[in-house]
């Protein structure tokens, strides 16, 4: 890490200089999130995915395999489908969680 930084400095210290928000924006960041935030991760050997800082349990069966993860913000829900390169019109579900997104 440290070599990887010390290589890119001159583009990360570039980077660093952020904007300040404007109004309009601190405005809707009042209001609650809305929509999906979509995630497309691998289980690991007992069929779990790590989102947002959470382990959550897909499935037993769906080990070490791609599943899309959708947050939906307004249903307070995560939901995980398969991803299949076979089938890519066919992604079921494979299990539903209850998640509240804290600001």
């Amino acid at each position: 890490m440290d070599a990887h930084r010390d290589k890119h400095w001159e583009t990360i210290k570039e980077t660093n200089n952020r904007y300040e928000i404007s109004e309009q924006m601190k405005q809707k960041l009042d209001k609650p999130l809305q929509g999906t935030i979509i995630f497309i991760r691998r289980t690991d050997n007992n069929g779990n995915v790590n989102i947002l800082g959470h382990q959550w349990m897909v499935d037993s069966l769906w080990t070490n395999r791609l599943v899309r993860a959708e947050v939906k913000l307004n249903k307070n829900v995560i939901e995980f489908y398969q991803l299949r390169r076979r089938e890519p019109k066919q992604q079921p579900l494979l299990n539903s969680v209850k998640y509240k997104l804290n600001k």
